[in-house]
């Protein structure tokens, strides 16, 4: 507890000195503006210098530096060029405000459910999991959250709101946007091939089989499949006439539905081992891959799906932002007094 209360004294004296070294004769210093400063508007919807300097968090970061690299810090804080510098940083940190106050007004215009209510619902329900999993009171956490440069508590659920509101806003659009992004069977498998499954993890194995009746072929059999291939041996050897047309496919089965071919889990694709009895006779197993789903291939190749949907969405909502959203930003009333 005493160092992190030293911690918040190291920021607070940044704070209050360090930033007008320069610039004090100014009549307003851009880098120690007061809270209640409008720093720019959208719509007339005012941004304030409390909002602006809560997500800049510049006595943090001045501290991160000033640990890593002192002659820097004292440089940025001692010269012209580095008054210069600090400015400029806080100019590009509003206007990422700006873009994200213009992207949520433009995904509520679109019918993006973005409710003030839910999102303090939401920071609320966060900052208790987050204090319960720590075993930290409220109190605790702000004399963290301040040696993370925050002025207060308060200050870090301002960020948390903005950050889920620009968060709702970025997925709501992109799901209208480009909600018709295709993904087919073939990409699917490349993904899995590409990715296989470790069979520690997974809870369905694909499997083949060879199906006798008399144990003492095996040693045969493993022979022949080393020379023909497994595939050739269904034909010749197995008696399962249901899947032997199909390569003795036995499809996907969950660990511990079949007891017996669990020890299939210790294996790695394209392993043949056996034979292992049941009360169907003796089986000589393939193993054909791997499946990490709790619900199996069905479920895995569902999450593949939605995995690769996104990946695609990405890529256009990336585009949308660089070509598009500039035009959009230009219908919008934008201010700065900064």
């Amino acid at each position: 507890m005493k160092r992190m209360l030293r911690r918040i004294i190291v920021i607070g004296l940044i704070l209050a000195t360090s930033l007008t070294v320069i610039g004090q004769n100014e009549a307003i210093d851009p880098l120690n503006l007061d809270p209640a400063f409008v720093v720019a508007s959208v719509d007339s919807e005012e941004i304030t210098a409390r909002l602006l300097d809560t997500e800049a968090n510049l006595p943090y970061t001045l501290l991160q530096i000033k640990e890593a690299n002192e002659g820097f810090y004292e440089l940025l804080l001692s010269s012209q060029k580095g008054y210069d510098f600090l400015y400029e940083y806080k100019k590009r940190v509003l206007l990422r405000i700006i873009d994200a106050r213009v992207l949520i007004d433009y995904a509520k215009e679109n019918g993006v459910a973005i409710n003030d209510q839910d999102v303090k619902g939401y920071v609320n329900t966060f900052l208790n999991e987050l204090l319960a999993s720590n075993n930290l009171s409220e109190d605790e956490f702000e004399q963290y959250i301040m040696t993370q440069g925050y002025e207060s508590l308060n200050d870090y659920k301002i960020h948390l709101a903005l950050q889920r509101k620009l968060t709702l806003a970025n997925y709501g659009l992109m799901n209208q946007l480009f909600d018709d992004v295709n993904v087919n069977e073939s990409e699917i498998d490349e993904y899995i091939e590409e990715n296989p499954i470790d069979s520690e993890e997974s809870n369905s194995v694909h499997l083949a089989h060879i199906l006798i009746n008399d144990p003492g072929k095996a040693s045969e059999i493993m022979d022949m499949i080393n020379r023909i291939g497994f595939s050739a041996a269904v034909i010749e050897y197995s008696q399962d006439e249901l899947t032997k047309s199909n390569n003795g496919d036995l499809g996907w089965i969950e660990r511990g539905i079949f007891p017996e071919f669990d020890k299939a889990f210790e294996k790695k694709p394209g392993d043949v081992f056996g034979p292992v009895k049941t009360e169907l006779g003796y089986h000589i197993i393939k193993v054909l891959g791997f499946s990490g789903g709790e619900f199996g291939e069905e479920n895995m190749r569902s999450e593949v799906r939605q995995q690769l949907k996104r990946q695609k969405q990405f890529t256009l909502w990336e585009n949308w932002m660089r070509n598009e959203f500039p035009a959009i930003k230009d219908t919008y009333d934008i201010k700065m007094f900064f």
